[in-house]
């Protein structure tokens, strides 16, 4: 039987007393492009840093490729929904992406290290910016520097929280595009907001709001949505016609 890479067993995680995540069951198979959607305050990124052993779970059990969280930081990259950086400090998009290959205080960054940004700067067509200082960058080109950060890491699951919120149409389709071919190296677990749009994209879908109440394929995903979301829906994915939901 092949290792997972994530797999979650009846997880509760409570913040300020409150059930925020109330068991969750969920498994994503290796190469797997999943999207979570929900409301908001739904525990979507509360997910992902409880993945990351950002947040301990009340109860409950996580594995990553076989690994308890804390043993497997190395084999993850991530995307937090906002990125906080100074941008007066004097460090270009090179030195920005090269953080993404953190070891610990006092290890050298090396030539595999370097060879790592290189190729992250290139999948995100970026490489001809790698001596601009970060604050003469676009906000659209500066997000395309956090993802090659976290792919620098050369992760075999990758988390992105809403990785798309800041940027244009156009950029949007060039890294869904991206993630496609990314899907082929490694698990990706996508928090959005943009049904639409990601259902055209992902294989799976789970749909989050304190409880899980759906995990599989887009097109069973309409009824659960409305579960979730607590209104009607249409749900209509651009470009693939036998990709359409409905329900009213």
């Amino acid at each position: 039987m092949s290792v997972k890479a994530l797999q979650i067993e009846n997880l509760y995680v409570n913040l300020n007393k409150s059930h925020i995540l109330k068991d969750i069951n969920l498994n994503v198979d290796e190469k797997d492009f999943l999207a979570i959607i929900g409301p908001n305050g739904g525990g979507k990124s509360t997910l992902l840093k409880t993945i990351l052993n950002l947040i301990k779970p009340h109860e409950g059990k996580i594995k990553i490729l076989g690994r308890d969280p804390e043993d497997a930081l190395k084999l993850i990259g991530y995307l937090p929904q906002k990125a906080y950086f100074d941008l007066n400090f004097p460090i270009s998009a090179f030195e920005v992406v090269l953080m993404g290959r953190y070891n610990g205080l006092f290890k050298n960054y090396n030539k595999n290290d370097e060879e790592s940004v290189v190729k992250a700067l290139n999948a995100l067509s970026m490489l001809e910016f790698k001596d601009r200082q970060i604050s003469k960058l676009s906000g659209g080109q500066m997000q395309r520097i956090f993802i090659a950060r976290a792919l620098a890491r050369e992760p075999k699951l990758l988390l992105l929280d809403e990785p798309t919120a800041s940027v244009d149409p156009k950029m949007q389709k060039d890294f869904y595009d991206l993630l496609m071919n990314l899907k082929e190296q490694m698990t990706i677990i996508l928090v959005t907001h943009d049904v639409g749009v990601a259902c055209q994209y992902v294989d799976k879908i789970a749909c989050l709001n304190g409880n899980l109440f759906y995990h599989g394929t887009p097109e069973g995903s309409a009824d659960a949505i409305q579960e979730a979301y607590k209104c009607p829906i249409e749900i209509i994915g651009h470009g693939i016609p036998h990709r359409v939901f409905k329900k009213h």
